[in-house]
């Protein structure tokens, strides 16, 4: 429906169209039966507030970036299904100074008692660990050395089958080695090494003995490295404790079988981490631990993010009632539009959690942000309700005025406000969806109980203070003139409403100009200073903070390992072999790969433990030409023509045998029978209820990623070189946040544009006039300048979280400006009652302006940096948009009155506001005229 000069200027129900004559006849409905209507709405909260009790915060990489995002769907399989993956992550050092922890002075390492008793630690943190009920229910690992599989693997079956690994080359290099003469030349090379003197000879001397023809050569140029889980060698060569770079810290791995997604599963575990810390550092002095790894951090911030919205929606309560309080005088004002808005958003609320009891970060905060937005339908209802009660009307006839009057214009409302959520529903991002549809829900809520629960409380709240009146308001714009009149300015912000629309009146191009010289200076100082807006590249601002977990585990990137990111890409294959022949193709794509502040160190994987099954045959026949017997006797004879006594290499005879004629070759159902393949395979493949046909394998970088323009160029490399292999997907967390970034950049406009379009198609369909809808959009157009030069002049970052105020804003800046037109039409041709209806509308447009930015500012004081910038950018613009709405729009307001018919009123004094005073209610027949108690309470 319409809002022109046709629509009804009086309060008569029946010439308004059909939304105005529906909310009409809701409320009238209503307040006839207010007990009714309040059981009725009990019920439904109590409905809303069990199905709450379902909803819990998923903090998974899924939950937040959907099931369309290759890279963290990938991730999350690694995460789930693999027992190689940390849950925990135990960070065990000395206690002393941190500087000298986290960056030891050159030379200074770990007394010998130190590091005893931090494996005396890690001992009894296991046995505590396992004893925990959460223990025994999901720990699968607790490693702090290489997994004794890997090493049984490495020393019983890659050793004497090392010649598969070779190739058919590398035998024909081994076939020469063997040869006498090259064996007359290994030993007597071995002579000379080991006459060096003091240490360096004696370690030498245990190394020639296990292999004096040094074999391991021709291995070390073929032979991808084992995998030793970052552990450390010891000085006899045997893997020791995985030890950090200076020796001062050393670091537990616990395996879980839950996802880390599963957030109670991840707190029960991290609480049992930190329960078997206490028990094991107990008779242990100068040992402290930190517990960091995945489980940890989503234990820690499905908490912080619980916790921090019970408190935001807690505080926006709170300001919510001293704001009613400024705006009335009193508090049960803000109680009832409080109490109704909540009503129905927890209904609303309730029905989300019936469809998707599972909510990412971002929707869990939505609901501190929709009680400011949500009370503003009740603000602009109660604010006209108590002008037609002050006017003389009875509660059940000013409820359903009200609503026949403001029916379309808080309708108006909404549906924009909802299209700017539902501008995110197209969002590539799940949790950008997830916020769509519950804040949706919730305005939806609110709206429906601003028409029906609203008008029961007020007659059932309402006390008469003036005589009330049953007949029909009086028609016309002069019964909007005493209405406006009459209107009641409670509180402190009363004065600054009527005061701020009479200096509009009285001089409305002063005062519009005068606000539009502020942002054209602000642009001069932005394009001076040369600011620009800027995409967040630390994806960490998604996570609460302060995180003692999320910073133990950048404290173990830090220390541990090649000291830079590691990348898992998760490979598939029809088989086993065709998972082997996949990790070959990928070592081969990434060898030597490096790009600017970015290089690839290694890759480990099933090609780490495994030949290649494309070189089985041809490494076989290369065997079949070497005689092992002639090898063994070869052998002798060198040993016999050296220095060396003829037991110094005993069993060495017999290895070589082993090699040049070994068993069967190495493949996957092996690996999986010895259990080696514990960090490359997936649990239900390791168990043996799957076939392989996945595995995953690490790709390790010089340096961690931390800046953007350096995560975004390694991962493009990294993923251009894996077309070349088939059944390669990267994860990790640099793939996932390049594909955030890139899903938010490309999302956004999307977004915006189809707020914008839908905002501006409603309002065609509502006001049918262009100059009308543009007069609306003034709010929106000071909103969007408002943030851009916010965010330029400050540095503000936009982020995947932040981003979504923009679309928002489309939807939620105009409402002012809609009611502004809206009583501007009602009021077209009558100046004076123009001014004094302004007076009421810029009552409500302040307090729903400071509800809405209340509801925002909330989330500026939780621990989430993402979710604080939403907040502070969402608002700034709204402050905007009531800066052009009051001081912008409402003088072209005044100004586009003068234009119209002139009022009969007679003419203001020079330099006041156009005032026409009311004309007598003439009474109807059989009614006396009203007399002095009669007159409404003006102002």
């Amino acid at each position: 429906m319409s809002l022109d000069a046709t629509e009804p200027q009086g309060l008569r129900t029946g010439s308004a169209g059909p939304v105005a004559r529906f909310c009409g006849r809701v409320a009238r409905w209503s307040a006839a039966n207010p007990r009714r209507v309040l059981g009725l709405c009990a019920a439904l909260m109590l409905v809303g507030a069990l199905l709450l009790t379902r909803v819990r915060v998923d903090t998974s990489l899924t939950a937040m970036l959907g099931e369309d995002a290759p890279a963290a769907l990938a991730m999350e399989r690694v995460l789930a299904d693999y027992d190689g993956t940390d849950a925990l992550l135990v960070l065990v050092e000395p206690e002393g100074d941190a500087r000298e922890l986290t960056a030891p002075e050159a030379g200074r390492g770990p007394t010998p008692q130190q590091q005893a008793a931090m494996l005396r630690f890690a001992e009894r943190f296991e046995l505590a660990l396992r004893a925990e009920p959460a223990g025994a229910e999901l720990v699968t690992t607790v490693r702090w050395r290489p997994e004794p599989a890997i090493v049984q693997w490495v020393t019983r079956t890659m050793i004497p089958a090392g010649a598969y690994y070779l190739g058919p080359q590398g035998v024909a290099e081994l076939a020469e080695r063997l040869g006498p003469a090259q064996m007359d030349r290994q030993l007597a090379r071995a002579e000379a090494l080991l006459a060096a003197p003091g240490p360096a000879g004696q370690a030498l001397a245990g190394a020639l003995a296990k292999d004096p023809l040094r074999l391991s050569e021709l291995a070390a140029k073929r032979v991808p490295a084992g995998l030793t889980g970052g552990a450390s060698a010891g000085p006899d060569g045997a893997a020791g404790p995985e030890w950090s770079r200076d020796g001062r810290a050393l670091l537990i791995r616990v395996g879980s079988r839950a996802p880390f997604s599963n957030t109670s599963a991840a707190q029960r575990l991290a609480a049992a981490a930190d329960r078997a810390a206490l028990i094991a550092a107990r008779d242990i002095p100068g040992v402290r631990a930190a517990v960091g790894g995945s489980s940890a951090i989503a234990a820690t911030s499905s908490r912080v993010i619980r916790t921090d919205s019970i408190a935001s929606v807690v505080a926006s309560v709170l300001l919510l009632n001293v704001l009613f309080l400024l705006f009335y005088g009193r508090f049960s004002s803000g109680l009832i539009v409080g109490a109704v808005a909540g009503a129905g958003m927890l209904v609303g609320f309730g029905v989300h959690a019936l469809a998707m009891p599972v909510v990412s970060p971002l929707a869990a905060a939505v609901a501190a942000l929709l009680a400011g937005l949500g009370v503003d339908y009740g603000i602009h209802f109660l604010s006209r309700y108590r002008a037609a009660r002050s006017a003389g009307d009875a509660p059940a006839l000013a409820c359903e005025h009200t609503a026949t009057l403001m029916g379309v214009p808080i309708v108006t409302n909404c549906f924009t406000s909802i299209f700017g959520f539902a501008s995110l529903w197209p969002s590539p991002i799940r949790m950008l969806s997830d916020f769509a549809t519950m804040g949706t829900l919730g305005l939806i809520g609110a709206l429906l109980a601003v028409f029906t629960l609203l008008p029961a409380l007020l007659v059932l709240t309402d006390r008469p203070r003036t005589p009330l009146r049953t007949r029909p308001a009086p028609e016309g714009p002069q019964a909007h003139a005493d209405e406006a009149q009459a209107q009641v300015r409670d509180g402190p912000a009363g004065a600054l409403a009527s005061a701020l629309a009479g200096a509009v009146a009285c001089a409305p191009r002063a005062v519009m100009l005068s606000t539009l010289a502020v942002p054209a200076a602000l642009v001069v100082a932005a394009l001076v200073a040369g600011a620009s807006l800027k995409l967040e590249g630390d994806l960490t601002v998604l996570h609460p903070r302060p995180n003692p977990a999320f910073e133990t585990t950048g404290r173990v990137l830090e220390r541990f390992g090649g000291q830079g990111e590691l990348l898992p890409v998760e490979l598939s294959a029809a088989d086993g072999a065709g998972l082997v022949v996949a990790a070959y193709q990928l070592a081969a794509a990434l060898d030597g790969l490096h790009g600017e502040g970015f290089s690839i160190t290694g890759v480990l994987g099933l090609h780490s433990l495994l030949p290649d099954p494309r070189l089985a045959g041809a490494t076989r026949a290369a065997l079949a030409s070497i005689d092992p017997v002639q090898v063994k006797a070869d052998f002798a004879g060198a040993v016999e023509r050296s220095a060396f006594g003829p037991s110094a290499f005993k069993g060495y005879e017999e290895f070589l045998t082993t090699l040049v004629r070994p068993g069967p070759t190495p493949d996957v159902s092996a690996l999986i029978a010895s259990g080696a393949g514990i960090m490359l395979l997936p649990r239900e493949v390791l168990a043996g209820r799957a076939p392989p046909t996945r595995a995953v394998a690490l790709i390790v970088l010089d340096r961690p990623l931390h800046e953007r323009r350096q995560r975004a160029v390694a991962v493009a490399a990294i993923q251009n070189a894996l077309t070349s292999v088939p059944g390669a997907q990267l994860a990790g967390l640099a793939a996932v946040s390049t594909d955030l970034e890139r899903s938010a950049s490309e999302g956004l406009p999307i977004s915006v544009g189809v707020s914008v379009g839908l905002v501006l198609a409603w309002l065609l369909l509502v006001f049918r006039r262009v100059t009308d809808v543009a007069m609306a959009l003034i709010p929106l157009a000071f909103a969007a300048g408002g943030v851009v030069l916010f965010m330029s002049l400050t540095g503000l970052k936009f982020n995947p979280i932040n981003s979504v105020a923009i679309p928002l804003l489309n939807g939620i800046a105009v409402d002012a400006g809609v009611f502004l037109v809206a009583t501007y039409k009602l009021y077209a041709g009558d100046r004076a009652g123009l001014v004094r209806a302004l007076r009421s509308t810029c009552h409500a447009v302040l307090l729903a302006t400071a509800t809405t930015v209340t509801g925002f500012a909330s989330l500026c004081f939780t621990h989430t940096p993402a979710i604080q910038s939403l907040g502070l950018i969402a608002a700034v613009g709204i402050t905007a948009s009531m800066i052009g709405a009051l001081l912008v729009l409402m003088p072209l307001v005044v100004l586009r009155s003068r234009l119209a018919r002139p009022s009969s009123g007679p003419a203001p004094e020079p330099g006041q506001p156009e005032l026409v005073q009311p004309e007598p209610v003439q009474p109807e027949p059989g009614q006396q005229a009203a007399g002095p108690s009669d007159a409404p309470a003006a102002r």
